[in-house]
């Protein structure tokens, strides 16, 4: 059975709450059924340490203040090959 993939879009992977959240989602997956991708919009963290040691794909998009069009280039491409 092909497992179904859940990506997790979060601004970083800093300690805040939306952050912990999104960590706990992907951590807590029954990964038989799901394949948690977590995103990072501006920066990585302490959460993203927990995040890859436990075998999740994560990635760091770098976005930079204000409207930044390389991060929606970025997801899409993201998005594509996940």
């Amino acid at each position: 059975m092909r497992r179904i993939k859940v990506l997790h879009i979060v601004y970083s992977l800093q300690l805040g709450g939306a952050e912990r959240v999104v960590t706990n989602y992907a951590l807590h997956h029954t990964r038989e059924i799901y394949e948690p991708v977590v995103v990072a919009l501006t920066q990585g963290g302490p959460l993203e340490e927990d995040l890859r040691a436990a075998g999740v794909r994560v990635y760091i998009l770098g976005k930079r203040l204000g409207f930044d069009p390389r991060v929606i280039l970025k997801l899409a491409r993201i998005m594509r090959e996940e």
